[in-house]
């Protein structure tokens, strides 16, 4: 095989790499996240709710 033969065979590889690259950040970007609620606590405080803060 020729040096320009190797060449090719290399950036066909490279383009062939980017390629599944972009595809695999594209589709963690499109990935949603859930989040599950938090379930009620009896112990915790519920008395002050004032979500002003002064300070």
């Amino acid at each position: 095989m020729s040096v320009v033969g190797v060449i090719v065979v290399c950036l066909i590889i490279m383009i062939a790499v980017l390629a599944l690259t972009m595809a695999t950040i594209s589709a963690g970007y499109n990935h949603k996240e859930t989040v599950d609620p938090l379930p009620d606590n009896p112990y915790e405080d519920h008395t002050n709710q004032d979500t002003t803060h002064n300070t």
